[in-house]
């Protein structure tokens, strides 16, 4: 049991350092070479990072958890319900990324909106996959 608990454990700190790390990429990125982001430093950055990993991956939970309890039911609304209730907790969190990027860096760091949201937490998930799906391979 604790060798399943310590697992766990350090599955949840691999991908909390790997996506902060990469999300401080993303931003940084976007920061020098688009107008989506426009940050006063590189701590401001990794702040950011540190913010949307925190944010992030208990929406992805709640994601995970919303799949497998319509999954277990068995009824043909439940795929559709399923979808819909993906897709508005997705559509949801983005504004409550925003909101917290804005109430606790809100002066130094300035994000263009719904869409520019969007694209750094895909780009940033798209990483993040790719770099788990690149280091299980033997």
């Amino acid at each position: 049991m604790l060798r399943k608990k310590w697992a766990i454990d350090q599955e949840v700190y691999l991908e909390m350092v790997i996506g902060t790390l990469v999300y401080a990429v993303v931003f940084g990125f976007f920061n020098d070479y688009t107008n989506i982001v426009t940050a006063t430093s590189f701590s401001i950055v990794f702040l950011a990072a540190i913010i949307m990993q925190a944010l992030v991956y208990p929406t992805f939970l709640l994601k995970r958890q919303i799949v497998n309890w319509f999954t277990s039911q068995k009824t043909k609304a439940s795929r559709y319900w399923m979808i819909f209730s993906i897709w508005f907790v997705l559509f949801v969190s983005k504004f409550i990324f925003l909101g917290a990027l804005n109430f606790f860096l809100g002066e130094y760091i300035h994000i263009s909106g719904f869409v520019g949201i969007v694209v750094v937490v895909v780009c940033a998930t798209l990483i993040t996959k790719l770099i788990l799906l690149f280091s299980r391979l033997d």
